[in-house]
């Protein structure tokens, strides 16, 4: 009964059609819930509203406002959004795949389907292992201890096809063709780092050029697949060397000198897939990609920075794309929680970040499968851990599809103002393909919240209920 009233609840929510946009404008609310994120390990939760279509609110005449104002003029753009998801590292998989294949794909679509889901457009995946696998720590050319292999003749990413990874990916790709893949990596081979392992250890210099080929190998061989790579990071966390997991330390220095020489090994062999440096924390940034950006060579090759948001603040987002406004600023890894995650999220896209992706999508009602350090929280979806096709959407689910089914690529962020007088409302606005606007609005305060949206010589009031998050769409003026 359980199982049952949790499928059938998303069912009806996220299937419910939606009205056909016109003058009027249509809004949904997602909330939290009033339990802590550890209760979803214990099974589904109540939440007040889970992507959950209003009353359509009629426009009015410019007038008298109440409550907290925002202003949207779509006539002001900034970046455009290249995708929103999360990640389909090998833990998800994992679990996925243990899953039969008909409620395997009600959970695939639940994420990547934009009609019956909530249509995320990204997803991040691993070139080898992380830290959340189910499987021992692998690259696509390991050897024994003290042999090398600078030839790459023992290239392989049989693991990732024998680990069920290509299936899971390309079921994915067959329900949201316009699915994107950002792959990185965790770790080179271990006889490339003064290691000579995964785990520890330094990127060493003399390998850039055989590394170069070995990112281009793992792209092509993926395409031979069937699933094509968007975008390249060249190193996770290259400022972190995780003491049990694999990582390495790569300097900017060395992306510098990577970078250009990737780019020659994918065109040479007719691969677009774009490449993403740093893919670390906003605090030091700004620093490591200036040294990589300045550099005319690797300037060319790269089509971004990547960012994660563990230390410092997203302002780094904007300071260099100030500074380099002809490249793109990706946000990599990270899942936010409650109303004011979502805030959070918000700030992101207001920092010019053409991305949000999270990370770990799904581990089961134990926290399993992974290696991390640390003891990590529940996931979007979490998976019952004696019943593996039982799978329940926790509230940030609902909360990450307000902009996800929502905001679709190659939609412009658009100008969203208000006063600074109340802090609990936070929104960013976005200009979808098609000249709909999407509003999306946070609510972070424990009480309801009044706002008046201003839209040129109309505007529209709502009442948000306490840690919600409304999204509100409607036709710009032509």
């Amino acid at each position: 009964m359980f199982k049952r009233v949790a499928r059938l609840a998303f069912f009806l929510i996220v299937s419910t059609p939606f009205q056909q946009l016109g003058a009027q404008v249509h809004a949904w609310y997602s909330s939290e819930s009033a339990k802590g994120p550890r209760a979803w390990l214990q099974g589904p939760q109540e939440i007040p509203n889970r992507l959950s279509p209003r009353p359509a609110i009629s426009f009015r005449a410019r007038g008298e406002t109440t409550g907290a104002v925002v202003r949207v003029d779509p006539t002001i753009t900034y970046q455009p959004i290249e995708g929103i998801g999360s990640s389909l590292e090998e833990s998800t998989v994992y679990n996925l795949m243990r899953m039969s294949p008909a409620a395997r794909t009600r959970a695939l679509r639940a994420l990547v389907d934009p009609e019956v889901g909530i249509g995320m457009n990204l997803m991040r995946i691993c070139l080898g292992t992380s830290d959340f696998t189910a499987r021992q720590f692998y690259t696509y050319d390991d050897l024994p201890p003290g042999e090398k292999d600078p030839g790459l003749k023992r290239f392989s990413i049989q693991k990732d096809i024998d680990y069920q990874i290509i299936r899971l990916l390309r079921e994915a790709l067959a329900i949201n063709k316009g699915l994107r893949l950002i792959a990185s990596p965790w770790s080179p081979p271990g006889w490339m780092k003064n290691s000579g392992a995964i785990i520890g250890g330094s990127f060493l210099s003399e390998y850039t050029d055989v590394y170069a080929r070995y990112l281009r190998m793992a792209v092509q061989a993926y395409s031979e697949q069937g699933v094509p790579v968007y975008a390249l990071t060249l190193q996770n966390e290259p400022l972190y060397v995780p003491p049990d997991y694999p990582g390495c330390r790569m300097t900017a220095e060395q992306q510098r000198d990577l970078a250009p020489a990737v780019r020659r090994e994918l065109d040479a062999h007719g691969l677009e897939t774009r490449i993403l440096i740093y893919d670390h924390n906003f605090d030091r940034a700004v620093e490591y990609a200036t040294v990589i950006l300045r550099d005319a060579r690797a300037r060319q090759a790269v089509y971004g920075t990547a960012f994660h948001s563990y230390a410092g603040r997203p302002g780094a987002m904007t300071e260099l794309h100030e500074a380099h406004p002809d490249k793109a600023v990706w946000f990599t890894e990270r899942s936010y929680w409650g109303a004011n995650g979502m805030a959070e999220v918000a700030q992101l896209f207001r920092n010019w970040s053409g991305t949000y992706t999270g990370w770990v999508t799904m581990l089961d009602s134990e926290l399993k499968p992974e290696q991390w350090t640390g003891t990590p929280g529940p996931t979007w979806l979490v998976q019952n851990a004696k019943d593996p096709d039982e799978v329940w959407f926790t509230a940030d689910y609902y909360l990450v599809g307000q902009l996800s089914k929502f905001v679709k690529a190659g939609a412009l962020r658009i100008d969203s103002s208000s006063s600074a007088d109340n802090p609990s409302i936070q929104h960013v606005g976005f200009l979808n393909p098609g000249n709909e606007i999407v509003l999306v609005t946070i609510n972070r305060s424990d009480r309801p919240q009044e706002v008046t949206v201003v839209a040129a010589e109309k505007q529209f009031q709502d009442t948000l209920p306490p840690k919600t998050v409304a999204t509100y769409t409607w036709k710009a003026t032509p």
